[in-house]
């Protein structure tokens, strides 16, 4: 189920873990911060809950 970037949600409060409903929810920054983790997190320690992943 996709989310429209018109409706604000909360990543935890995310039913999946698909990467469309997490660029959406962090649609404005997504890019960015997949920039920081890969920088930062190159092993991805940081991957439960709603992952951005590295890249």
């Amino acid at each position: 189920m996709a989310r429209s970037a018109s409706i604000p949600t909360y990543a935890n409060y995310l039913a999946s873990n698909a990467e469309a409903d997490i660029r959406a929810t962090n649609s404005a920054n997504h890019d960015r911060l997949r920039t920081v983790k890969s920088r930062w997190d190159k092993r991805n320690v940081f991957r439960n809950n709603r992952n951005i992943g590295v890249g």
